[in-house]
């Protein structure tokens, strides 16, 4: 029961052409409508779940008002958000490589969703 190790060539792609022939390869059988309702399911759902991140997140606040916010119900609430948060990242980065329409690497997504001082760079061996 040991965590498997960080993947470099995972993170950082593994593919020589940036993932551009196993998304043909994924995606040779759907039509442009099919890929395009994917699109749309991926950035609805990452909306979902930004809109129920921000709804945990403003709980906390309320509950305290309210008299009701304990411990346990407060790690809950930041539990609930973080998670909720993790699964708008994940549907916000399957969008991007539909919209990208290639199966582009982590890394290359946050380089383009990270603000420009943010990025991250992989050292030259």
């Amino acid at each position: 029961m040991r965590p498997r190790g960080f993947n470099r060539r995972g993170f950082f792609g593994r593919d020589p052409d940036g993932g551009i022939q196993r998304f043909r390869d994924h995606s040779y059988s759907l039509s442009d409508d099919q890929i395009e309702a994917a699109l749309f399911n991926w950035e609805r759902d990452r909306g979902i779940f930004v809109v129920v991140c921000v709804g945990l997140l403003a709980a906390i606040p309320l509950a305290a008002l309210y008299d009701v916010l304990t411990i346990p119900f407060g790690v809950g609430l930041v539990a609930g958000a973080a998670f909720m948060a993790v699964k708008a990242l994940v549907a916000d980065f399957r969008a991007w490589q539909i919209q990208q329409g290639r199966f582009g690497a982590p890394v290359e997504y946050l380089n383009h969703r990270l603000p420009r001082n943010m990025q991250i760079m992989e050292k030259e061996r």
